[in-house]
């Protein structure tokens, strides 16, 4: 039977393998945002005949489970079953959150399942060459921010993150914390995330860049690539650098995009309109839907 354990920054090594053999482009699938979100929704993981299994929840309750989709080199349908019979032994009904669309099909080929849309989750997916470019006249608003703050910072410069610098990033990000009012316990989580994140920065093979003005380091971005796609895990400016995001966000895609980087992934806005504003500016190509199942008795 299956045998859950933490997901910790120990575990990244055993889970990358099973994640890369998926391609869903979705960051739930990905191990910064496993570990990223490990303690707010308790996520777990389980390694049995090739497929990696995920459980997590928001609540105290221990039934309060569900799992996103197994991936891995197993067979999905035996992986499905097995979950089946996990939950059935434990007496807890098993759902499933964070499924791509593209999994509900054979889903429904081997479980009767109801079928509803996470609202607000969806990731937010984009062409690399848009945002490693700004081309076209749908960027221009984007591209005058950069010229805007490449004039007034002409000393600035990008970095990628390493030891001679991560330091300094710790510093901005700490002077950005106070400076940014946090307004639920889950973006008070990220910021507490981010923090750990920094402090554990190279456990990760994660790229990672920073925008250095007036001597200091004033935007920073943590990313991570898998297959085909570029994730977006953090990304932090200081506003008062007016155009700092934006340049932070096209020159952190210069450095990463090559012919292998078709998308990047900004992820998900979360339902707060800032965010939502922000991602839609940057003009998505999709929107990669996320759904909860359940799966009902016979």
């Amino acid at each position: 039977m299956l045998n859950f354990k933490d997901i910790s920054y120990d575990s990244v090594k055993e889970i990358e393998p099973y994640l890369k053999n998926q391609n869903y482009r979705l960051c739930d699938y990905t191990i910064g945002c496993l570990v990223m979100w490990a303690g707010y929704f308790k996520y777990q993981y389980c390694i049995n005949d090739g497929m990696l299994y995920v459980k997590g929840s928001s609540s105290s309750d221990s039934t309060d489970v569900t799992f996103t989709v197994p991936v891995g080199y197993g067979d999905f349908k035996e992986s499905v079953l097995l979950l089946r019979d996990f939950c059935l032994e434990k007496n807890i009904p098993l759902t499933f959150s964070a499924v791509p669309e593209e999994v509900l099909p054979a889903l429904k080929s081997i479980l009767r399942i109801r079928v509803e849309k996470l609202e607000n989750w969806s990731d937010y997916l984009y062409d690399s060459s848009d945002l490693s470019t700004y081309k076209g006249k749908k960027f221009h608003r984007k591209k005058n921010h950069v010229n805007k703050f490449i004039k007034n910072y002409p000393d600035f410069k990008y970095e990628r993150i390493s030891k001679d610098n991560i330091e300094q990033v710790k510093e901005f990000f700490r002077t950005y914390e106070r400076n940014v009012e946090k307004d639920s316990d889950l973006f008070r989580y990220e910021e507490k995330m981010v923090e750990s994140y920094l402090d554990n920065f190279f456990i990760f093979d994660f790229p990672g860049g920073a925008i250095k003005a007036d001597g200091k380091v004033v935007a920073f971005t943590i990313g991570e690539i898998l297959n085909d796609t570029l994730y977006i895990h953090v990304e932090k400016a200081m506003r008062e650098y007016s155009g700092s995001y934006e340049t932070m966000s096209l020159y952190f895609a210069q450095d990463m995009v090559n012919d292998s980087i078709k998308y990047i992934n900004r992820e998900e806005d979360l339902g707060d309109e800032g965010l939502r504003k922000s991602k839609r500016s940057y003009n998505p190509i999709a929107l990669l839907d996320k759904y909860y199942v359940e799966v009902l008795g016979d």
